[in-house]
């Protein structure tokens, strides 16, 4: 059996519509032949803990299984703040890559990849890409630039309605 590989993103209640909070809405997990959107929302009322945890150990515990997800972290925070109950199953993350922190390591080293930084970024003539830091680097690569640098095509977000 091949490694499966599975894309995570995250949607997420503005707090305006969720009466303040801040709480996950969509769960996207995509194979190469399927695509899964969860309402946790409702999933949220309907399954118990004992399974929200099950499932999460699934799916973040399997070595055989590569979980690709970009600035991931932020997406399983707020998985553990809408399952309270999954936030130590999350403290350990198994075959788990996260894109943004390889586009800034590879943008790092300076080997070719060449990650377009947003038009209103300026960086001073003495100072490049080497020279700043990982953090920096990490809040200025976007999914948007990281998709068009590798595949010359731009991302299409104009329908999106979530954050």
């Amino acid at each position: 059996n091949k490694d499966t590989i599975i894309g995570i993103d995250a949607e997420w209640l503005m707090p305006l519509c969720n009466f303040g909070i801040l709480r996950l809405a969509v769960l996207q997990l995509a194979t190469r032949d399927f695509v899964f959107l969860l309402d946790m929302v409702a999933l949220t009322g309907a399954v118990s803990q004992s399974q929200q945890v099950s499932f999460i150990e699934t799916l973040f515990h399997s070595p055989d299984t590569i979980k690709l997800g970009f600035a991931i972290e932020g997406d399983l925070k707020m998985l553990a703040r809408t399952w309270p109950c999954v936030s130590k199953v999350l403290d350990t993350l198994v075959s788990t890559i996260d894109l943004q922190k390889v586009a800034v390591r590879l943008k790092s080293r300076d080997n070719g990849l060449t990650i377009p930084l947003p038009t209103n970024t300026h960086i001073p003539e003495t100072q490049n890409a080497e020279a700043m830091s990982s953090q920096s680097l990490t809040q200025k690569t976007s999914l948007t630039n990281l998709i068009e640098e590798c595949f010359g095509l731009p991302m299409d977000k104009s329908n999106q309605i979530a954050n």
